[in-house]
């Protein structure tokens, strides 16, 4: 059960930093529109 808390915490640590990531890339991409 240790494992699996550990595990959990872990997981949503990085969902946390991949949601932060990914909406400031949204913004990024919403400030410069098609900008390639």
């Amino acid at each position: 059960m240790i494992v699996y808390n550990v595990t959990v915490r872990v997981d949503a640590g990085i969902e946390r930093d991949w949601l932060t990531w990914a909406k400031d890339e949204h913004i990024q991409i919403v400030s410069s529109p098609r900008a390639e």
